[in-house]
C-alpha cells in the first residue's frame, strides 16, 4: 500500500507535555509550563529536508479551540494529520480524527505517543474507525524511514488499517541515532508560545541526550528512551543555540535528558564550549542529586545555568527503596546545597500517594520538603504504560486501561488508607505555598531582570505561580 506525501501537518490538541516519556497535565501545575515539542520539529526537519512542506499546530499554548484548530487543517489541506495524544488523552485526542476526515477522506490520520508500545493497539484502532495508522517507537526514526522507502505503510513502526483488517509492521528494535538529527523544524512554532518558568521570557529547548540508565518504577524514561545514554554531539548543540539566539532572538534554554547530568565529563566539556562560543546565555536543566558536585555546578554556573529542577521523589526510605531511586534524603540535602551556594535556583520535585503509602509516610515527605532551602513541586505518582507503577496498579485492580485516570500528576490517582482525594490535594497546595516565603529563590529571580520590562514579567509569573498554587 503506497502513500504519497506531500504536506504533513502535525497536531498537537490539549494541555499536556506531548512528549514520549513525558505525558503531564499542565493547566494544574504551579510550577510548570509548555515545552516546545521536540519530536515534532525533528520528524518535520526530516520530512522538510526531502520536500515535504509540514505545519505544526500545538493549540494549548497557541490558544487555538478546536474550531480554529480544524479551520487551519482545512485550509493546509495534509495528505498526513499526526495527532499526538497521552494515555491520559487519548479519548479526546484521536476524537480528532473523525473530524479530518469529514474535512477530506483522503487525509491520511496517524497516531503517536510514548504509551503506544506498551497498549492494546488494535483495541484503539477498533475505537477509532477514522484512525488510519500508530506509529510505534520514536518517530524520528520512522519518519526517516519513510523518506528511504516512500511507504509509510510498509515501515517498520507503523501499525494500519487496510480492508478492515489491522496490520502490524516489524517493530523497530533500534533506537534513533541522534547524532543524525537535523536542526529542528523552530520555524514551525510561535516561539512566544513557549516562556521560560519564573522569567516569561521566550525559551528554546535543546535536546542533549536521550535514554536513562535508572530504573525508577514511575517513570518511562527507561522503557521508552532505553537505559543506553545517547549524547547529541556538543558541535550540533552549539548550532542549535546560535541558530536560536541569531534567528529567533532567545537566550533562554531548557537544556533537554532523560538526566541531563549523567556524564560528568561530558557536561563539564559542554559548558566549556558554551562559554566559549555563546556567552550570555541562561539556561536550566534537571539532574539527579546525586550527580552535582561544586566543580559541575561551578562549571555550570559559569556558562549560564541558574535553574535546576531535581527529582527527590520522596523523603520516605520505604518509598525510596520501592520505586529503585537509588538515592538517599541527604543527596537531597547535599545538592541544594550546593545550588544556594552557587547562586542557581533548585527546583526539587516530590511524588505523594504511592500505592502503599500510608499518611505518616505523605507527611514525612511534604515535612522534609517544606523544610528545603529551594522551590518545590509536588505531584501524584501517576501509572504510565511501560512502568512497574502501571503493571502493579493493573495487576491489583486499582486502575484500568480502558478508562485510564485524568490529570496525570495533577490528581490522585492512588488515595492512602483514612484519607480522602480531596485531602492528598489539600496537603498538596498548603507545601506549595512554602514557595512564596523563600527569599533565596525570590532574590536569584530578581537577578535574573536586566531590565525594568523583564522585572515586570518575573512579578507577573510570580503572581501566576501563587494563583496555581491555589487551585
Amino acid at each position: 500500500m503506497k502513500t504519497s506525501l506531500n504536506k504533513v501537518l502535525f497536531l498537537l490538541p490539549g494541555p499536556y507535555i506531548y512528549e514520549d516519556r513525558c505525558q503531564t497535565y499542565v493547566r494544574r501545575s504551579s510550577l510548570f509550563s509548555y515545552r516546545e515539542p521536540i519530536e515534532e520539529m525533528f520528524s518535520a526537519a526530516i520530512l522538510e529536508n526531502q520536500g515535504i512542506c509540514c505545519k505544526i499546530i500545538h493549540a494549548a499554548p497557541e490558544r487555538k479551540c478546536q474550531c480554529h484548530v480544524l479551520n487551519e487543517i482545512k485550509q493546509f489541506l495534509p495528505d498526513a494529520v499526526v495527532i499526538s495524544t497521552t494515555y491520559a488523552s487519548c479519548h479526546d485526542d484521536l476524537s480528532y480524527a473523525s473530524k479530518i476526515k469529514q474535512i477530506s477522506r483522503k487525509i491520511t490520520t496517524i497516531a503517536r505517543g510514548g504509551q503506544m508500545a506498551f497498549i492494546h493497539m488494535p483495541t484503539i484502532m477498533n475505537c477509532f474507525e477514522a484512525l488510519d495508522a500508530i506509529i510505534v517507537g520514536e518517530m524520528e526514526t520512522v519518519f526517516s524511514r519513510i523518506c528511504e522507502t516512500g511507504n509509510l505503510f510498509e515501515t517498520p513502526g507503523v501499525i494500519f488499517r487496510w480492508q478492515k483488517n489491522i496490520n502490524k509492521t516489524i517493530h523497530p528494535t533500534e533506537k534513533q541515532n541522534i547524532k543524525k538529527l537535523p536542526l529542528p523544524a523552530r520555524h514551525l512554532l510561535q516561539s512566544k508560545a513557549y516562556q521560560c518558568p519564573g522569567i516569561g521570557t521566550p525559551m528554546a529547548t535543546i535536546v542533549a541526550s536521550r535514554g536513562c540508565p535508572n530504573k525508577c518504577t514511575f517513570c518511562m524514561a527507561p522503557s521508552v528512551m532505553g537505559n543506553q545514554i545517547r549524547f547529541r554531539p556538543i558541535e550540533h548543540i552549539i548550532d542549535e543555540i546560535q541558530m536560536c539566539k541569531k534567528k529567533f532572538h532567545i537566550a533562554d534554554f531548557l537544556m533537554y535528558g532523560d538526566t541531563f547530568t549523567v556524564s560528568r565529563e561530558w557536561l563539564i566539556d559542554l559548558c566549556g564550549q558554551i562559554i566559549e562560543t555563546t556567552p550570555g546565555i541562561r539556561w536550566v536543566c534537571n539532574a539527579r542529586a546525586d550527580t552535582l558536585d561544586p566543580q559541575v555546578l561551578s562549571a555550570m554556573k559559569g556558562a549560564g545555568c541558574w535553574g535546576i529542577s531535581i527529582g527527590a521523589e520522596s523523603a520516605s526510605k520505604k518509598s525510596l527503596d520501592r520505586i529503585k531511586k537509588n538515592h538517599s534524603i541527604d543527596d537531597i540535602n547535599n545538592a541544594v546545597n550546593l545550588c544556594n551556594e552557587n547562586d542557581i535556583i533548585s527546583l526539587v520535585y516530590f511524588l505523594i500517594g504511592f500505592p502503599w503509602e500510608t499518611k505518616k509516610d505523605i507527611l514525612e515527605t511534604l515535612n522534609f520538603a517544606k523544610g528545603l532551602n529551594c522551590l518545590i513541586e509536588i505531584f501524584f505518582p501517576y501509572p504510565y504504560p511501560g512502568t512497574a507503577l502501571h503493571a502493579e496498579a493493573i495487576g491489583k485492580g486499582l486502575i484500568s486501561d480502558v478508562s485510564p485516570p485524568k490529570y496525570p500528576q495533577q490528581t490522585p490517582v492512588f488515595i492512602p488508607h483514612g484519607m480522602t482525594g480531596q485531602e492528598l490535594i489539600n496537603y498538596r497546595n498548603r507545601a506549595r505555598m512554602s514557595n512564596i516565603f523563600n527569599k533565596k529563590a525570590a532574590c536569584l529571580l530578581i537577578k535574573q531582570s536586566k531590565t525594568m520590562h523583564l522585572l515586570y514579567r518575573i512579578v507577573g509569573s510570580a503572581i501566576s505561580t501563587i494563583y496555581r498554587a491555589y487551585k
